[in-house]
């Protein structure tokens, strides 16, 4: 896992920006004179990391009767209500994964790869493949998400990709979206955890996934982990901020302040849900499922 002090290197800096550089360059000229600002890191809390990866681990992780190991990668809307700032999964997209988890068991059980371009289809985007993970992703409809989630790489600047219907924004155009954070985005890495695949188990149910999760407490969140990156959009200023836990930040304090960084708060507090319009539907409770751990 790459840690915060080797992404501010040099080499790292310079691939992030050529990454998002190229995907903006679109034979427009005026395209090229858009910058990249690589920012201080943003903190997030422990206790909201360590909630929402075990929610992704529970919901969007699983493996086949054959033992292929199957993530999903989805999104949803960031609302804000009073002090509080809710990450809402939505439902939709949660349903993408679930349909795919579904079909490739039912594929693989009955040796039918047509299932598979039945399924591709369905959710309008095709399977990926990585780190012998396959990847269903529930993001169609990112131009109404304020954030995604992507399975980790081990690059984590892998994970950085401009939102097109946010650039035509900044830029002066009128996107219609059920967003809540108009010209922003954040995007979450989830990493492959391998002890996480050693307890799941096909056609399990949420109580007893549950309960498997929340044994592996501590080794849920990696030491030194990019958690993602927050996207800022201004005009022709595109700002990138990693996403850090606290505790990280605490121990690399002095050399943040020494780098001349700036940390900010994210100001995540809770997990949501809403539907497919971005109406929060759901929250949920700070640490519910560790209360007893």
């Amino acid at each position: 896992m790459t840690d915060l002090k080797n992404l501010y290197s040099q080499e790292l800096v310079q691939k992030a920006f050529q990454k998002l550089q190229s995907q903006r360059i679109t034979g427009d000229a005026s395209e090229e004179e858009l910058w990249t600002i690589l920012e201080g890191p943003e903190l997030i809390s422990h206790e909201f990391l360590l909630d929402f990866l075990a929610f992704t681990y529970m919901m969007a992780s699983d493996k086949t009767n054959k033992g292929t190991k199957i993530m999903g990668e989805y999104g949803g809307v960031i609302v804000t209500e009073g002090i509080q700032r809710i990450l809402a999964v939505s439902q939709p997209s949660l349903n993408k994964i679930f349909a795919g988890f579904d079909t490739i068991n039912e594929a693989e059980t009955q040796d039918d790869d047509s299932l598979i371009s039945q399924l591709e289809t369905a959710i309008e985007m095709p399977l990926s493949y990585r780190n012998g993970i396959t990847v269903v992703s529930g993001n169609r409809n990112v131009a109404h998400y304020d954030f995604t989630t992507s399975v980790y790489r081990s690059d984590p600047t892998d994970i950085l990709a401009t939102n097109l219907y946010l650039l035509l924004a900044a830029t002066g155009f009128t996107v219609l979206s059920n967003k809540h954070l108009p010209n922003e985005q954040y995007v979450f890495g989830i990493p492959a955890n391998g002890k996480v695949f050693d307890v799941l188990s096909s056609g399990e149910g949420p109580s007893e996934r549950s309960n498997k999760i929340v044994q592996l407490k501590d080794s849920i969140i990696p030491e030194d982990f990019v958690a993602g990156f927050h996207i800022i959009y201004e005009g022709k200023t595109v700002k990138v901020r990693p996403l850090i836990v606290d505790i990280d930040f605490e121990r690399n304090k002095e050399w943040i302040y020494q780098s001349g960084l700036e940390a900010t708060e994210s100001g995540l507090t809770h997990l949501g849900a809403c539907d497919a319009y971005g109406n929060l539907t759901a929250v949920v409770e700070p640490g519910v499922l560790f209360k007893n751990v």
